[in-house]
Parts: C-alpha cells; structure tokens; sequence
C-alpha cells in the first residue's frame, strides 16, 4: 500500500511540473491591509479603503519553485516596505495557482540621495507596532529578519490573474 502512495504521489509530482510553463515572471499591482485578529475579525476595517496600502508584487517563477517580492509605498513615498519570498508554486487545472513561501520583511528608506535597507524585528513592549533596524548588507537583512509566511491562491484568465494573499509574520 506505502508503494502505490508514493507511486501516485510522485506521478502527480511529475504531472505537474510538466504541466506547468517552465519560464514565468509576472507584474501586478498590489493592495495590502494590515489588521489584528487576534482579539476578532475586524469586518468594520476590511471594508474600508483607508485601511489598505497600494504597492506592487513580482513573482519569477521556474518550473513550480517562485520567488515573490511584494512592497507598498507610504503616503509620502519616502518609504518602501514588504516581505521577499521563496517558495512553490502549484498550477492546478490550469485556472489556479495555489502557492506557499517564506522570507524576510523589509524596509527600504529612500532620502535625497540616500538609499537605506531595514530589517524588521518585533517590539517585545509593543508587539503589535512593527519596528526596523537599519542593517549593512542584505546578507545581514536575510539572517537577522523576522521571517514571514505568505499563501496565495491566484485565479488565471488568460494572460491575467486575480489572486489574494496572507501573509503572518513568526
């Protein structure tokens, strides 16, 4: 019985890293809303615009391993702040994507002439507002981050896709 579960399970493996296009990189526009739910759902701010930030996501993909980096502005476009990921990507019937990652949250602070990378860290006092240290090199931001865990399930229309995303910090 151990034999043919394997057996099915590497020949779905091979399936889909068949199936799926060996070469992708995509583009898009990207909407982040950052809420609390660990005392609730909080259905009041999910509605309102206010509570979203607007950046951008990019996915390269090669055969089901992606990495994905997503960022949004501030309101005064001095900062940029997101999370970069590695992970896999499943195509599954062609219309849906599903994909699981891990990576680093990050802060770039673009002053006059001056760009400069953060790492994020959590506040032991403060737990719920985010805080950054400034770092040297982006070994020092992939080793001392916190690392962050990211889902998302992408529905595909032709060379157009509509997905959501979650990502919770460790």
């Amino acid at each position: 019985m151990k034999r043919i579960v394997c057996a099915v399970v590497l020949a779905s493996m091979v399936c889909v890293a068949l199936a799926a296009s060996a070469f992708s990189f995509g583009v898009g526009n990207y909407a982040r809303g950052s809420m609390l739910i660990e005392h609730g759902f909080p259905m009041n701010e999910m509605v309102n615009p206010a509570s979203y930030q607007f950046g951008t996501d990019l996915r390269l993909r090669l055969d089901f391993i992606e990495v994905a980096m997503t960022g949004v502005l501030t309101n005064t476009n001095e900062y940029l702040n997101g999370i970069g990921t590695i992970g896999v990507n499943l195509p599954l019937f062609g219309l849906l994507d599903i994909g699981i990652g891990m990576g680093p949250y990050y802060l770039v602070h673009f002053d006059n002439d001056e760009v400069v990378t953060y790492r994020h860290f959590i506040n032991p006092n403060d737990s719920a507002n985010w805080s950054y240290r400034q770092v040297d090199n982006y070994g020092e931001l992939l080793t001392d981050s916190v690392v962050g865990y990211r889902a998302h399930a992408d529905v595909r229309l032709g060379n157009l896709s509509f997905g959501i995303s979650l990502d919770v910090p460790s």
